[in-house]
């Protein structure tokens, strides 16, 4: 029996195939995300000690996701079957949160790589990263509006 939030959150998000269902656990040690397509709970990435942060790409194909290895997180992008797992970003400090842009071109995310987290953006294949704003202080969890040109963040 799965209890508490930290044991289990649950991810919805409109895609445009539809409300696509996943989920972060950490029933069998750490945070990995699972997908419970069939009515059956099947583990989809076992990258790293702990995966998060799961974004469905609007076509509903791929999941973009954070995955910590050696104390270091990176954005990993799979397909919704679990095959064709592919590493994204491979800097120094930390990339998470991704967000799919609405037409599946783009990844937003945030990263660490020149000391406070920023907010970058790169091709879905993890290609053309940079940093989309020069604000002051932090900036963290991008997330796109159905609007290309608009990009939140916290």
């Amino acid at each position: 029996m799965v209890t508490g939030w930290e044991k289990i959150r649950v991810c919805l998000e409109q895609t445009l195939m539809g409300v696509g269902k996943f989920f972060v656990s950490n029933r069998h040690g750490g945070r990995q995300i699972k997908n419970p397509d069939t009515g059956q709970v099947r583990r989809l990435t076992n990258e790293g000690k702990q995966n998060e942060s799961p974004s469905w790409s609007p076509k509903g194909n791929k999941i973009a996701y954070a995955a910590w290895i050696d104390e270091h997180c990176d954005i990993h992008v799979i397909s919704v079957d679990g095959s064709g797992d592919m590493q994204l970003t491979h800097d120094s400090g930390d990339n998470e949160s991704p967000s799919w842009s609405p037409d599946g071109n783009l990844i937003a995310f945030s990263s660490t790589r020149e000391g406070v987290s920023k907010i970058y953006i790169m091709t879905a294949t993890g290609t053309d990263q940079r940093r989309l704003l020069n604000l002051p202080g932090a900036q963290s969890t991008p997330r796109w509006s159905l609007n290309l040109n608009k990009l939140d963040s916290k």
